[in-house]
């Protein structure tokens, strides 16, 4: 897996440069307000890194398809994420503007 930074985000983990069998620690820097970052598994659960705020989830509720894909706000305050049958969740302070994710009918 390889996690990728976007935009003017900076990437939060590198990895450690150092060989020297016993590595002298390093301190972590302190997080600013871009050094935050999420990730979002196929069963809709939320993980947060950095300094980036957890506004919910759907990890633990029956979903009707996976979850594909995550998009933040432009405030970073918030998220949708948007399952393979176009099933769409928001959070924080992302609107919901519906979902294609409904059941379909069996009926003719």
């Amino acid at each position: 897996m390889d996690v990728r930074s976007h935009g003017d985000r900076p990437r939060c983990h590198r990895p450690n440069p150092n060989t020297d069998p016993n590595p002298t620690p390093t301190p972590t820097p302190t997080p600013t307000a871009t050094s935050g970052y999420w990730m979002v598994a196929s069963d809709g659960g939320i993980f947060s890194f950095g300094d980036a705020a957890f506004y919910g989830s759907e990890g633990g509720t029956p979903l009707h398809a996976p979850i594909v894909g995550m998009a933040s706000t432009p405030t970073s305050n918030g998220y949708w994420l948007v399952a393979s049958d176009g099933g769409v969740f928001s959070f924080g302070d992302a609107a919901f503007y519906g979902s294609e994710g409904t059941p379909r009918s069996t009926l003719p």
